[in-house]
């Protein structure tokens, strides 16, 4: 397995270098249910706070951890693509699957175990071996026989509100990934669709479809999340496969920054209408954990910042929610009575609204 680091990280194993194969895909359709919600370039969006920029921002701290390299047993390249010559048919994807699976597998179990995120709650995790032919994951169907089918579910193993990540594959000429809100291709949608129906029989918000060519991750939202039917919008974001390094967003880092999201709460990953939900760069100011001031705080990551910091400006000022503009010349007035005494410069506070800490009432 992964042990040629002396130093392991999960950015280390998040970024390896992974092959890419000829693009000799068949030409072939996507699979299409009426059923299924409506997405058309109309109602996609790109993702644009998916970037590197704002992951390092909220969960650099953990991705930059120091970790022995017995406890993060991560595989290799080789171990996996070796057998892998081309991408001919949708069944081939599979094994990019498979690889993705297996680094999320320990990487996100380390940052689970770290940030204390639903401790005593296994993960399961299940998709369809690159050299079966049946027994597909599936979804249980209430309204008929059978089962919708997936090709990767990443779920808590819990009664309420378990499924956190939904995902597809398909070749490149199925799925235009990075082309995708650039040029409309009504075909082309159909996974986006699919993709739309198991997030709602699941009520998760979080999906991708994964090419040889781009991984593209997901965010649906609805304008009535009881009702299937109801207008949908995706925000959607191509991250290259080739994308290696400790500088890039990669494949593996973007599918263990949803998982992230998704697990950091059962009301970060619910489906919500777009305007309920809160952005992944957005920063609560509230009261630090220890009570002893107002700090900015990721609403994902819980990663508390000092108001005062540089970091912690940086933050603010680039949340729109937030609207500090340092060069604004704005002043307020004296703190509150409670927490005059903090260390804290509150003339140059922008006008928040201020939440209680984790242990307020």
């Amino acid at each position: 397995m992964y042990s040629s680091f002396n130093n392991m990280t999960l950015r280390k194993a998040l970024t390896q270098e992974k092959p890419s194969f000829p693009r000799e895909s068949q030409v072939c359709g996507n699979s299409f249910s009426p059923k299924w919600p409506t997405v058309t370039d109309n109602n996609v969006v790109s993702w644009d706070a998916f970037n590197l920029h704002n992951l390092n921002a909220s969960y650099g701290h953990i991705l930059d951890r120091l970790i022995p390299e017995s406890q993060l047993d991560v595989p290799k390249p080789s171990s996996v693509f070796s057998p892998v010559q081309e991408i001919a048919k949708p069944h081939d994807i599979n094994h990019l699957i498979k690889w993705s699976d297996g680094v999320l597998g320990p990487t996100f179990e380390f940052a689970r175990k770290i940030l204390e995120l639903q401790p005593g709650t296994a993960v399961k995790r299940d998709f369809m071996q690159p050299e079966q032919t049946y027994d597909r994951p599936g979804l249980s169907n209430e309204t008929k026989t059978g089962r919708i089918k997936v090709d990767h579910t990443i779920q808590l193993d819990d009664l309420e509100m378990p499924m956190l990540v939904m995902g597809l594959g398909r070749t490149s000429r199925q799925f235009p990934g990075r082309h995708l809100v650039q040029h409309y291709r009504e075909g082309a949608y159909r996974p986006l669709r699919q993709l739309a129906n198991l997030c709602a029989h699941s009520n998760t918000r979080y999906g991708y479809i994964l090419t040889d060519e781009d991984f593209v991750a997901c965010c649906f939202s609805t304008k009535d999340p009881s009702n299937k039917d109801s207008g949908w919008t995706v925000a959607v974001k191509a991250v290259p496969w080739t994308k290696a390094g400790e500088t890039q967003l990669t494949t593996d880092l973007a599918l263990w920054w949803l998982c992230m999201l998704a697990v950091s709460d059962p009301r970060n990953r619910r489906l919500t209408r777009k305007e309920d939900r809160i952005e992944i760069d957005h920063w609560d100011v509230c009261l630090s954990k220890d009570g002893l001031g107002l700090v900015y705080r990721h609403h994902y990551s819980l990663l508390e910042k000092s108001i005062n910091s540089a970091e912690g400006i940086a933050a603010a000022s680039e949340d729109p929610f937030l609207g500090l503009n340092a060069d604004a010349g704005v002043h307020f007035g004296p703190a509150p009575a409670f927490f005059q005494g903090a260390n804290d410069d509150w003339a140059n506070l922008p006008n928040f609204n201020i939440f209680p800490g984790p242990n307020q009432n």
